[in-house]
């Protein structure tokens, strides 16, 4: 999966969606792209309030909410909205608490607290193990400028609790099956000994089409979703949370073609590629080491979102040999770079039969890249002087097309690399390596964003970020299947650095 079709998918698939759902709901246009309204108001809504005798619905009221907080309640409020602060539509409508769960189980993921948020979970408490990844999971999870639940203190007031296992999701659905039904959860949410419309409180609320009183299942499905700062209405949330359940439940990877060489393996590595913040497939990198003191990488992966697509895609050093083969919604494209001769040119067909393209003629300096991880090892081994280009194939949204970009150095992060400057803290996340060394990959462009790469103490990536302007896109490690260290010939250390 190139980089560039990866960003033109998000795009297509998830951002010109949105745009036009919020613009139409709210009647205005909708607010610069990671520049979240400061307030937001709910006109003419009834209020779902805990009470001693259950759950009390009031009088249509004008909610208003700034910087995350209730500022003020009250019948016709006054208020001069500025451009791009939100409106919602209340009349008809209610507005209630969503749930504070206790989540126990696996191990956290940043997307979990996006998941969790977009379903209308508002809070989440964990114990003290989790407790104290929290942080660096929330500072996650917050880089991709969407709704997500808040971590709250261990001794807060739980509405329920889930067990995650393996590959469930925090879902609405899921909490209330655990607690036995919609009423049982309700029940519990009318139980808190606090008013969670009070001056002053977090917002976390769910704007439900019906009075949840009589029809507990509408929390099911609200039309709105607040929390802090940020609103997801219908459209983004079923959108999303579909392609977060399709990301976790990917068939099996693509067969491997080497088959008999495993004692070549020098290391492998399994990763969760994760887009916008919700993880849409599995990638699985290998790097083998041959006789002749030849190096090759390969790469298999499987996404079932925005594409459902399958990759098997591999590079040799320094032959600079590559191949791919990558099946989007069932289309084979089948390509191969190699070199005969004095000649260096790259075979493409499409369903088995050549590509009008083909051959493509390669330049001595040219090295067919055919997925990101590749490139992003491609970049680890070039050393100052290499006058490498990448060479991507753009194939899904579209004719089939070719890029050549220069190759990049890894460099270590500085001060002026504004855009990651948050991220530098959180490659624990990855891998769970303390010791992760965190490197620059800088853009061809210098107006676009640089990629960010963690190492870990043999140089191997534990994860890589890559900034497009629809969400940051990532391969996170799952775990380390061998320790071996690297070989020296493939991976030279970056400028200033010395070799692990």
């Amino acid at each position: 999966m190139s980089l560039r079709l990866v960003m033109q998918s998000c795009y297509c698939a998830l951002g010109m969606l949105l745009m036009v759902e919020v613009s139409q709901a709210l009647g205005q246009a909708p607010p610069e792209p990671n520049q979240l309204p400061n307030r937001v108001l709910v006109e003419s809504v009834q209020l779902v309030r805990p009470s001693t005798t259950g759950l009390a619905v009031t009088e249509p009221v004008d909610v208003l909410i700034v910087d995350g907080y209730i500022s003020s309640i009250g019948p016709d409020l006054d208020i001069d909205l500025q451009p791009g602060e939100v409106r919602l539509r209340g009349q008809d409508r209610w507005l209630m608490p969503s749930p504070t769960i206790r989540l126990i189980g696996r191990e956290l993921i940043p997307s979990d607290l996006i998941v969790a948020g977009l379903s209308g979970i508002g809070g989440i408490v964990v114990d003290d193990e989790q407790s104290a990844r929290s942080d660096a999971l929330e500072a996650r999870a917050k880089l991709d400028d969407g709704i997500m639940a808040s971590f709250l203190p261990r001794d807060s007031v739980c509405d329920g609790t889930l067990t995650l296992r393996d590959k469930s999701l925090p879902t609405m659905e899921r909490l209330i099956e655990s607690s036995g039904s919609a009423e049982k959860l309700l029940g519990a949410i009318a139980r808190r000994d606090q008013d969670p419309f009070s001056s002053g409180k977090p917002a976390r609320f769910l704007l439900v089409l019906k009075d949840p009183t009589t029809h507990p299942e509408t929390i099911l499905d609200p039309h709105a979703v607040l929390l802090d700062t940020t609103y997801a209405l219908r459209s983004e949330r079923l959108v999303r949370l579909e392609e977060a359940v399709a990301g976790v439940s990917i068939p099996e990877l693509p067969t491997s073609d080497k088959d008999g060489v495993e004692h070549s393996l020098a290391w492998s590595r399994a990763y969760r590629l994760v887009i916008n913040g919700l993880e849409r497939g599995r990638t699985f990198l290998e790097v083998y080491e041959y006789p002749d003191g030849s190096v090759e990488a390969q790469v298999r992966e499987r996404s079932a979102a925005p594409l459902d697509e399958s990759i098997v895609a591999s590079v040799q050093w320094p032959s600079a040999h590559a191949t791919l083969r990558q099946t989007t919604r069932g289309v084979v494209l089948e390509a191969a770079a190699r070199r005969t001769g004095s000649q260096y040119a790259m075979e493409v067909a499409l369903n088995g039969t050549p590509a009008d393209e083909s051959p493509i003629v390669l330049a001595e300096s040219d090295r067919f890249m055919p997925h990101p991880l590749l490139i992003l090892l491609d970049a680890l081994r070039a050393q100052d002087g290499d006058p490498r280009r990448v060479v991507e194939l753009d194939f899904g949204t579209g004719p089939l097309t070719v890029h050549w970009s220069q190759q990049a150095l890894a460099r270590p992060i500085q001060s002026t690399d504004q855009a990651w400057l948050e991220v530098t803290h959180i490659p624990v996340l990855a891998g769970g390596d303390e010791r992760a060394d965190v490197l620059v990959i800088p853009s061809e462009d210098p107006a676009q964003p640089a990629s960010l790469v963690a190492l870990d103490g043999k140089g191997r990536p534990l994860a890589f970020w890559v900034q497009t302007p629809w969400g940051i896109l990532e391969w996170s490690a799952i775990s380390a299947s061998n320790s071996r260290k690297l070989p020296s010939e493939l991976f030279q250390a970056p400028q200033g650095q010395e070799s692990q």
